[in-house]
C-alpha cells in the first residue's frame, strides 16, 4: 500500500518565490481565456495565425490543461510541482518559437495579438529559465514520495508514444497522415501542425521529467494537466467528427486513444494527501 503523504509538507526550505507565483496565475488567467475563447472559435482573424476549426479546439485543449495545473501548482508548497509547471512552459514554448521562426510569414505583425502572443511567451520563458537552472538541486532537499511501480511504466509508456508521435508530426508533417491523420489536410498548414505537435512533445518530455523524479505529488500533478487536455482534445475530435463525416473512422480512433490515457490516468492517480497535521510524521 501506498505511504500516505502531504503535497504541502516539506522539509525547512524556502517557499515558492513571488515572480514563480506570479506566472503561475499568468498561466491560469492566460490559459483561462486562450481555452474558452479556443474552444468557442474566436473569430477569423482575431488569432496570430489562421487555423482549422480541430486545431483551435487542440490549442483550447492546451490552455485547459495549464488552467488546470496552475489551479493545483497554486495549492502546493514544494518546489517539484512548480518545477514541473515551469518546465512545461519550456517544453511546449520552445518548439513552438521554433516554429514560428521557421515560418514568419504565417503571422501578422500588424495585429494587436501577434505582440501579446510575443509578450506572454517570452517572460515566460526568461522567468522560467532561471528559475528552473538555479532550483535544479533543490528537489533532492525536499520530501520525496515514490511512486508506484504501474504508475512509473505508465508515464514512460505514455511519454514515449506522445513524444514520438510529436517529434513526426513536428519534423514532417505532411507525412504523419498515418499517425496524426488532420495533418494531411490541406486545410492544415505545417505551423497548424507544429502548433500541435508541440503540445505533445511537452506531454512527452513532462511524462519523463515525472518519472525521473519519482514523486507522487508531481505525477499528480502532470495526470491533472494530461486529464484536462485529453477531456478537451477529445472533446474537439467530437465536434470535428460530427461536422465532418469523411473522418469519422480517424476521430474514432483518437477518441478511444484519449480516453483510455484519461482512464488508466485516473485509475493510477496517486492516493490523495493526508492533512498536513498528520503528515510529517512520514516525512523522514
Amino acid at each position: 500500500m501506498s505511504t500516505p503523504y502531504s503535497v504541502n509538507a516539506r522539509p525547512a526550505a524556502k517557499g515558492i518565490s513571488w515572480p514563480v507565483r506570479l506566472l503561475t496565475l499568468a498561466l491560469l488567467f492566460g490559459g483561462l481565456a486562450g481555452g474558452i475563447g479556443n474552444l468557442a472559435l474566436v473569430p477569423p482573424g482575431f488569432w496570430v495565425w489562421d487555423m482549422p476549426a480541430l486545431a483551435y479546439r487542440f490549442l483550447a485543449a492546451a490552455a485547459f490543461s495549464y488552467v488546470a495545473g496552475s489551479l493545483l501548482t497554486l495549492t502546493r508548497s514544494r518546489w517539484v510541482e512548480s518545477e514541473l509547471l515551469l518546465a512545461t512552459v519550456n517544453f511546449y514554448g520552445w518548439p513552438l518559437l521554433l516554429a514560428i521562426l521557421l515560418q514568419t510569414d504565417q503571422l501578422d505583425w500588424s495585429k494587436f495579438m501577434s505582440w501579446a502572443f510575443v509578450a506572454v511567451v517570452a517572460p515566460a520563458l526568461a522567468i522560467s529559465v532561471p528559475y528552473l537552472w538555479f532550483n535544479r538541486r533543490r528537489v533532492r532537499r525536499e520530501a520525496r514520495f515514490p511512486l508506484d511501480p504501474s504508475l512509473r511504466i505508465y508515464l514512460v509508456v505514455v511519454g514515449l508514444a506522445a513524444m514520438l508521435v510529436g517529434l513526426f508530426v513536428y519534423i514532417v508533417p505532411r507525412q504523419a497522415g498515418f499517425i496524426w491523420p488532420w495533418a494531411e489536410l490541406a486545410a492544415w498548414k505545417l505551423l497548424d501542425s507544429r502548433l500541435i505537435a508541440s503540445m505533445l512533445l511537452t506531454m512527452g518530455a513532462a511524462a519523463f521529467l515525472v518519472a525521473w523524479r519519482n514523486d507522487r505529488g508531481a505525477a499528480q500533478l502532470y495526470l491533472v494537466m494530461l486529464g484536462a487536455y485529453c477531456i478537451f482534445a477529445g472533446t474537439g475530435v467530437v465536434l470535428h467528427a460530427l461536422v465532418t463525416p469523411a473522418f469519422v473512422f480517424q476521430d474514432l480512433v483518437y477518441m478511444v486513444i484519449f480516453g483510455v490515457i484519461f482512464l488508466v490516468g485516473l485509475i493510477l492517480f496517486p492516493r490523495s494527501p493526508v492533512s498536513a497535521a498528520v503528515a510529517p510524521h512520514y516525512i523522514r
